[in-house]
């Protein structure tokens, strides 16, 4: 559905006329609805990285193996705001481009292969340290 939802918007249709044509064929948002709506392949399509939100930033002068966050999260099949938390938590190599206001991960085949393994690593969660009875 993520590559049909591409293709439509690679040959020049708007987010309305994408849904359109999605419910037409079949598809299925997959909670709370029983069609798409624009707004949610605009959702798709700005995960995917093919499409900007609302507000359109200036272009990313990017440099080789440098992404954006949302071409990365596509690239790795991950969600954006997990590769922002690592962003935040200082697991990413990153600028910030100061003419677009968007964050430029830099990541060569092999960072993406360690990005790859991160993403799959168990997650450990921290226990509370336990009280002394008394």
């Amino acid at each position: 559905m993520l590559a049909r939802a591409a293709a439509l918007h690679q040959q020049g249709l708007r987010r309305g006329a994408i849904a359109e044509v999605l419910n037409a064929e079949g598809w299925r948002p997959a909670k709370r609805r029983q069609t798409f709506t624009a707004d949610m392949v605009r959702s798709l399509l700005v995960r995917q990285g093919l499409s900007a939100s609302k507000v359109r930033p200036r272009s990313v002068t990017r440099e080789a193996d440098e992404w954006t966050l949302p071409a990365l999260a596509y690239t790795l099949e991950m969600p954006h705001p997990t590769l922002y938390a690592w962003l935040r938590k200082g697991h990413l190599r990153a600028r910030h481009d100061q003419r677009s206001g968007q964050w430029v991960i830099r990541a060569n085949a092999s960072e993406l292969q360690r990005l790859r393994a991160l993403r799959q690593a168990p997650r450990t969660w921290k226990r509370p340290a336990s009280r002394a009875s008394s």
